[in-house]
C-alpha cells in the first residue's frame, strides 16, 4: 500500500550464483483525502498572508497522488475574503509530482474570519477548507454615538458616549487602542474629572457614561485616539437648566414724569437652584389698578428668553405717586417678588386750582376765613410741589369785571415748597356778590374763577 519505486533482488544458488533484480513501481491510488498547510493564518487587510495555501492530495493509503489532479480553491464572494494569484476569488490548480498545489493569497479590505473551500476532482473528490482572518489596519477615523445629547444639570445623560475606531477601510480596529475624552475644565461640562482615558474593546469601541455638572450651557467633549493617524473628533453636549427656583428683578428705585417711559427697563431673571438662567418660564406682573401706576411693553405677561430674562419697558400713567409692581414666575419655588419703589412725578406746571373752595358767604370788612389757598397742577391734575411761583388774586363782580372792593387791591403771593399760595387777611369792604379771579404771573396758564360768593353787611 506504499507508493514508490523499488527493486526485487534475484539470487540463484549454484554455479557462479548469478544475481539480478526487477525494477517495480507502486503507483498511488486515486484521491481520497487532503492535507493543508497554511491553515489558521491571519494578516492585516489588503496584505498577503505570510505563508502560501498548500494542498497535498493523498490516496486512501496516505500516498501523495502525484501530478495531474485538479484542485479548486474558493474564497467568499462578499465580506471578509481575499484574492488568489489570478486576482480572483476562485482558482483551479493542478497537482505536481508530489500531489501538491500551492498559491499565495492576499486579504481584501474587509476585516473578519472566513474559510477558503478546497475541492479535489477525482477519486472520492475529497474536500476541506482553510480558516483565515483578515485583521483590521491601524486607526484612521472614528464614529461617534451619543452625540448631540442634552440633559438637566447634575443628572446623567441618557446614552453613553461611544467612540468606534475604524481603519482606513472602515473596519473596527479591535481591542487595545487608547481613546481620550476631554471636556471643558470650567463652565458647562461633565461632572467629575474632565478627562477620561478609555481602551477600545474587541469591537473597536470605547464607551463612557457621563453626567452633566451644575452649569447650564452647550459645550464639546474632544475625542483623541492614539495610534495610526491619531484620529480626532468631538461630542456636542448641552446641560439644560433645572426647574425654576429663584427670581430676581432690577429696575426699582427710579422715577419718571407722568406719561413717559422710565429710563431703566424692568428686568426679571429666573434661575434654577444652581443659579442657571431658566428659559421658557412664564412671568406675570401685577400693577396697581388705581392711582399711580403704569403700563408694560408687551402686556403684563412674558416668557423668559435664553438668558432666563423677561425685559419690559414701563411707562408711567398720568397719576403722580409712588408704587410697587408684583412679579410672579409661574411654577417657581420662590413665587413672588416686588419691583419698587417706582415714582411718577408730576409734569410741567399747566394749571392752578383752589385747594379748598372759598367760603360761599363772608362778612364785609372781616378777614375771610379760612383763607383762600391755591395749588399748582400739571396737565393731568397732579399737584406740583414747587416754590417760588407768583400767583395773583383779584376780586371781580359776577360779570367778571374787576371790583375795587378788595381791601388793599389785588394780591400777589409766592408759592411755598409745597406749591401752595396762601392769601391771608382778605377783606371785602362792600356787601354784594363777587368772585375770586386767580392767575400765575409770567406764564401762559389759564386763570381760574371761583364760584360766586356773597358778602353780607
Amino acid at each position: 500500500t506504499v507508493a514508490g519505486s523499488y527493486t526485487v533482488a534475484v539470487a540463484v544458488a549454484g554455479g557462479s550464483n548469478p544475481t539480478g533484480s526487477f525494477s517495480l513501481t507502486n503507483l498511488p491510488d486515486v484521491p481520497h483525502s487532503i492535507v493543508l498547510a497554511g491553515d489558521n493564518q491571519s494578516t492585516i487587510v489588503n496584505t498577503a498572508f505570510g505563508s502560501p495555501l498548500v494542498v497535498t492530495v493523498l490516496d486512501q493509503y496516505g500516498n501523495a497522488v502525484g501530478s495531474g489532479y485538479s484542485v479548486t480553491l474558493t474564497a467568499p464572494n462578499i465580506g471578509a475574503s481575499g484574492l488568489f494569484s489570478n486576482n480572483a476569488v476562485t482558482i483551479t490548480l493542478t497537482t505536481d509530482a508530489l500531489g501538491q498545489v500551492s498559491d499565495l493569497f492576499t486579504a481584501n479590505t474587509v476585516a473578519g474570519s472566513y474559510t477558503v473551500a478546497v475541492a479535489v476532482a477525482g477519486g472520492s473528490n475529497p474536500t476541506g477548507s482553510f480558516s483565515l482572518t483578515n485583521l483590521p489596519d491601524v486607526p484612521h477615523s472614528i464614529v461617534l454615538s451619543g452625540d448631540n445629547q442634552s440633559t438637566i444639570v447634575n443628572t446623567a445623560f441618557g446614552s453613553p458616549l461611544v467612540v468606534t475606531v475604524l481603519d482606513q477601510y472602515g473596519n473596527a480596529v479591535g481591542a487595545g487602542y487608547t481613546v481620550t475624552l476631554t471636556a471643558p475644565g470650567s463652565g458647562a461640562s461633565i461632572s467629575g474629572s474632565n478627562t477620561l482615558t478609555l481602551t477600545t474593546n474587541a469591537s473597536g469601541q470605547a464607551s463612557a457614561s457621563v453626567s452633566a455638572n451644575t452649569v447650564a450651557g452647550s459645550y464639546t467633549v474632544a475625542v483623541a485616539v492614539a495610534g495610526g493617524s491619531n484620529p480626532t473628533g468631538s461630542f456636542s453636549l448641552t446641560n439644560l437648566a433645572a426647574a425654576p427656583a429663584n427670581i430676581t428683578v432690577s429696575g426699582g428705585g427710579q422715577s419718571t414724569q407722568v406719561n413717559t417711559a422710565f429710563g431703566n427697563q424692568i428686568v426679571v431673571t429666573v434661575t434654577d437652584q444652581y443659579g442657571n438662567p431658566v428659559p421658557g418660564v412664564t412671568v406675570v406682573f401685577f400693577l396697581p389698578t388705581a392711582g399711580a401706576s403704569g403700563t408694560l411693553s408687551g402686556g403684563i405677561t412674558g416668557v423668559t428668553n435664553a438668558a432666563g430674562q423677561v425685559v419690559k419697558t414701563l411707562t408711567a400713567n398720568t397719576v403722580a405717586g409712588t408704587y410697587n409692581i408684583g412679579v410672579v414666575a409661574v411654577g417657581g419655588v420662590n413665587p413672588s417678588v416686588w419691583v419698587g419703589p417706582l415714582t411718577n412725578t408730576p409734569g410741567p406746571l399747566a394749571q392752578i386750582s383752589f385747594l379748598v373752595a372759598p367760603p360761599t358767604t363772608v362778612t364785609a370788612n372781616t378777614p375771610i376765613s379760612p383763607p383762600v389757598r391755591v395749588i399748582l397742577k400739571d396737565q393731568y391734575g397732579n399737584r406740583i410741589l414747587q416754590g417760588g411761583v407768583q400767583v395773583r388774586l383779584w376780586l371781580v363782580r359776577p360779570n367778571n369785571t374787576v371790583s375795587p372792593n378788595l381791601s388793599g387791591g389785588p394780591r400777589t403771593v409766592t408759592t411755598n415748597v409745597n406749591g401752595l399760595a396762601r392769601f391771608l387777611n382778605l377783606v371785602v369792604t362792600q356787601p354784594g356778590n363777587y368772585k375770586w379771579r386767580v392767575r400765575v404771573i409770567g406764564q401762559p396758564i389759564p386763570a381760574i374763577l371761583s364760584s360766586t360768593f356773597t358778602v353780607t353787611p
